[in-house]
């Protein structure tokens, strides 16, 4: 699917051309090229504002590869259908814009034409939950053609609490290939700035670049310090206080940073920076680790500079609410008809949704998790862009529309996971992130330039092309060792017994190898030592098994045992109990029968093993452990499938006790 904002204004050009040397070749007919000028009305029936993104997007109906996006004005297209979008912005009086979507999905061009989208057609849209303390969170509104099989499309998101919206299609311009979506995702607000009093109103703020982000919550003083020099702190207290300042525009975030460390030093709580005249910039990006030197809020929006201008004249009272630690969490998601000729305003009761049962289990030391959602609508993938911070360990009840949703959760110590999931009206579902014990999967796909989405690890172009994902969650998971962030490791391959290459690095490897029948044992091993992963630090698989150039274009036939023990949202269990572990013997992620399964544990890192019992299931196997008293428990285990594929696989600190 494409997406607005991924691509670049696209103008096809045609061309008379003939081979060379072939001066009868037949000349080749182009259609004819026309002006199509686009005029854009705000609600106020005004011409729209000049806006600071691209406010047209044209996709041309028989051709997915063209997409135009640009400002409105004269744009030539050949003859043709196109579908054209707009985002009108409509001012406020100081209050932040409205935002109208408004779409001709098929306008078609056989002479110059001119084409008026007016914001006063629109009609409301939006979605929000019940729960009145989730009104923060992020909206979007996509827009989809769906052209020779594959479905383009356009979105736009914002923050929900400051920006109306509508939207609508020009009348009598409806088309079988156009359909819409809207999506929410509705939490508590990370962060909320109020100025207090009479005139009071809620400030659409944000945080400034690399800003620290407290748990913050009160009441302060908000003090205006002019541009934050050491000079004008001197003339106000502020001490304890917000302290606002107006930076000139072209000031460069390093210089914007040294004024936070003016203000810190004067004593003041948080800072408050709004770029002035209003059209300003930075004209330069930060460092990565470059941050303000306290909590620093943004006032760059309409709101933020009317908030400005009240504490420039005078002290006020602010609320102020800072918290990347929101409990819930609903991930809202509707549309696929053509019709926005009525409002579309929806706030479906949460008994009426799909409840999912979420534990993260994690390290108390680095709780948090960035949690994220993909649904499909009319054929097209549904989204924020925005991520939705949460906080590990915990175990809590989020919201979804009924359907089918992909999603994933990152954070430090845990890597980036992602699973498919079909959520049902009124049922409540279960998944558990970052759960031990954490090992080698095969499951699914990877991705790569040359290939696109292939096997984890397969036989390609007369070579062994591998990918490891060495610490997949005990749901099976792929999560790959990551050298970038200090992962280390070797993959190694032999073949009948002689080393045929070894590769210095834990996760990706491209070993050519002869085309005849051969035994090959392939070792990995990823070492990862870092105080945000306590557990599996080092995972190491040493796999055996047979490949020929009959193989080609085929996953190898790597085997893995994944255990899923009953563990807290810390990954522990109890201490010095005996346990039952499930275990289950996989290739390529799924269940397969093995010959034999062997198990050992260690409770001193591995420098003595104790092999114990183990017992077939009808799910897998059993491995019953006892627990030490305290520390960790490491795992290895030997299996062999049916097929006399094996594999020995360890794990240093599988969970702790």
């Amino acid at each position: 699917m494409t997406l607005r904002g991924l691509v670049l204004p696209v103008l096809l050009i045609g061309a008379l051309l003939a081979p060379a040397g072939s001066a009868a070749a037949a000349p080749q007919i182009f259609p004819e090229r026309f002006t199509l000028t686009v005029r854009l009305l705000d609600r106020a029936g005004q011409p729209a504002p000049a806006a600071t993104v691209p406010s047209i997007d044209i996709f041309k109906l028989d051709d997915p590869d063209f997409i135009y996006r640009g400002d409105p004005g004269r744009i030539v297209l050949r003859q043709g259908r196109y579908a054209v979008h707009a985002t009108i912005r409509t001012p406020r009086p100081g209050l932040e814009p409205s935002y109208s979507f408004i779409s001709h999905p098929d306008l078609r061009i056989n002479g110059d034409t001119t084409l008026t989208l007016d914001a006063r057609l629109g009609k409301p849209v939006g979605l929000s939950s019940d729960d009145p303390a989730a009104r923060g969170g992020a909206y979007s509104f996509h827009r989809y053609a769906r052209i020779a099989g594959e479905t383009v499309g356009t979105y736009e998101e914002f923050d929900p609490r400051y920006h109306p919206t509508y939207a609508a299609t020009v009348p009598g311009a409806g088309s079988p290939t156009f359909a819409y979506s809207q999506i929410r995702r509705a939490a508590e607000p990370q962060l909320e700035l109020h100025l207090l009093g009479a005139d009071g109103f809620e400030v659409a703020a944000y945080g400034f670049l690399n800003s620290p982000v407290p748990q913050l919550r009160g009441t302060f003083t908000a003090v205006y310090a002019g541009g934050g020099t050491t000079a004008d702190l001197a003339r106000v207290d502020a001490r304890g206080k917000l302290v606002a300042i107006e930076l000139p525009s072209g000031t460069t975030y390093a210089e914007a940073f040294r004024r936070t460390a003016n203000i810190k030093a004067a004593g003041a709580k948080l800072a408050y920076v709004v770029v002035s005249p209003a059209s300003g910039d930075w004209i330069a990006a930060a460092e990565a680790e470059e941050a303000p030197a306290l909590p620093t809020l943004e006032g760059n929006t309409v709101t933020g500079r009317r908030f400005l201008a009240r504490v420039k004249a005078a002290e006020r009272t602010v609320s102020v609410v800072l918290d990347r630690r929101p409990t819930r969490r609903y991930e809202l998601a509707y549309g696929g008809d053509t019709d926005l000729s009525k409002a579309r305003v929806l706030r479906p009761r949460t008994r009426d949704l799909a409840a999912v049962r979420t534990t993260y289990h994690g390290d108390a030391a680095h709780p948090l998790r960035e949690v994220s959602a993909v649904t499909t609508i009319a054929g097209g993938d549904v989204f924020l862009f925005t991520s939705e911070p949460t906080v590990a360990p915990t175990t809590r009840l989020e919201y979804f529309t009924p359907g089918t949703w992909r999603l994933s959760a990152c954070g430090p110590g845990t890597g980036c996971a992602s699973t498919t999931e079909r959520l049902v009206r009124g049922r409540t579902h279960s998944v558990a992130w970052n759960k031990a014990v954490a090992g080698p999967t095969f499951r699914g796909a990877t991705e790569d330039r040359t290939y696109g989405r292939r096997p984890w690890a397969w036989r390609k172009d007369g070579a062994l092309d591998l990918a490891f994902p060495m610490f997949g969650d005990a749901a099976g998971r792929p999560r790959e060792a990551l050298p970038e962030i200090g992962d280390e490791g070797s993959i190694a391959l032999y073949r009948d017994g002689a080393l045929v290459q070894r590769v210095p690095r834990p996760s990706r490897a491209r070993i050519p190898v002869q085309a005849g029948e051969s035994t090959y044992r392939l070792i990995a091993e990823a070492i990862r030592e870092t105080d945000w992963w306590p557990l599996s630090r080092t995972v190491k698989a040493d796999w055996t098994f047979r490949s020929s150039a009959a193989n080609e274009g085929e996953s190898l036939p790597l085997v893995t045992v994944r255990f899923d023990p009953k563990v807290d949202v810390l990954n522990r269990v109890r201490a010095d109990r005996r346990i039952s572990i499930p275990a289950y013997v996989e290739r390529g992620g799924v269940s397969v029968r093995a010959k034999q399964l062997s198990v050992w544990t260690s409770a001193d890192d591995g420098r003595t093993w104790q092999q114990v019992s183990v017992r077939r299931t009808l799910a897998g196997w059993r491995v019953d452990v006892r627990t030490p008293p305290s520390g960790y428990v490491s795992l290895r285990a030997r299996a062999v499938d049916t097929a006399g594929n094996r594999v020995e696989q360890t794990i240093l600190r599988a969970f702790g006790v």
